[in-house]
């Protein structure tokens, strides 16, 4: 998506400005501004053409149109209502194709000085712009200050539509990487077993090593690996409370590389021995059928399990 990207050091130089009403049939004029013209959408339709591409905006919508670009109107449109501003970016400003890779550590990145602003969004309310624009439309002209104050106040316009924006593509962000994380989890426990590294679930799902462990440590407050242990003890803690299986045999179908390792995860994770486990809760889930279906017991474990509820 194409976006502005500016320093919030640096405000904008707002030029002229104003809001437009009709219940008229109207159609925009040909011009081709020298500054940016943010269109914000308060209700109806605007039909335009911006060079050779046509635009139709609705309520809520919100347009910026850099200059050197010709707007006409394609159509026209009654019971209308915008807000048009025009302003000069600061310097250090930016206008380019930018994909969501780019932006999102921008958006993330906690005391980052700058701002995005897309060539069009769309936000929940408008009322709060409505507010802005007003303040900086009516401002009175025998204030020393009222060149600085009015870009200031337009800076705040951009910087508004900028952070609904950005809170908007981390929201969504957040709910892919929730998804992936979900599907990354269910293969782990599908796939199960003694020599599962990290490196090959990066590669099925075509992630780097660094980028897979930080996002789902992040996500879930553990490693991959403190995981994958998590999953193979909740596998042994079923076989230890509904089978009679010894515990080096519990060790094995719980896809541990050996008994030494086994026990000491166990340990670390529930706080006691599998011995002790047992013995504690002997007699509790024995004759308990209800084994969670997504637990990735093993095939030969199952048997013994089903074998022991027939009896």
């Amino acid at each position: 998506m194409k976006c502005l990207i500016s320093s919030t050091q640096f405000p904008v130089t707002f030029t002229v400005g104003g809001e437009f009403r009709t219940s008229l049939p109207w159609k925009h004029d040909v011009v081709c501004n020298e500054d940016y013209e943010l269109f914000i959408m308060l209700k109806g339709s605007l039909y335009l053409n911006l060079d050779d591409r046509s635009v139709t905006l609705k309520h809520n919508e919100i347009l910026l149109v850099p200059s050197g670009v010709t707007i006409s109107g394609r159509e026209k449109s009654s019971n209308l209502s915008f807000l048009w501003l025009h302003f000069l970016p600061s310097k250090d400003s930016d206008l380019r194709e930018f994909d969501n890779q780019e932006i999102k550590p921008m958006l993330a990145k906690d005391g980052y000085r700058q701002y995005v602003l897309p060539v069009r969004t769309k936000v929940e309310n408008t009322d709060h712009l409505v507010i802005a624009a007003y303040d900086l439309l009516n401002r009175v002209h025998n204030d020393v200050y009222e060149f600085e104050k009015r870009n200031f106040l337009m800076t705040n316009i951009l910087l508004i539509i900028s952070s609904e924006f950005s809170q908007r593509i981390l929201a969504e962000d957040a709910d892919r990487q929730s998804a992936r994380i979900s599907q990354i989890k269910k293969w782990i426990c599908e796939h199960l077993d003694s020599s599962l590294r990290v490196s090959k679930i990066s590669q099925i799902f075509g992630l780097s090593e660094e980028y897979l462990s930080r996002t789902f440590r992040e996500h879930e407050g553990m490693t991959i690996v403190q995981y994958m242990n998590v999953q193979k003890i909740k596998v042994a803690k079923v076989l230890l409370l509904q089978s009679s299986l010894s515990i080096k045999e519990v060790s094995n179908f719980s896809y541990f590389q050996n008994e030494k390792q086994f026990f000491l995860q166990f340990k670390r994770i529930t706080g006691t021995t599998p011995l002790s486990f047992r013995e504690a809760h002997n007699g509790i889930h024995t004759n308990d059928s209800l084994i969670d279906p997504d637990l990735p017991i093993p095939k030969r474990a199952k048997f013994i399990l089903r074998g022991l509820e027939e009896k």
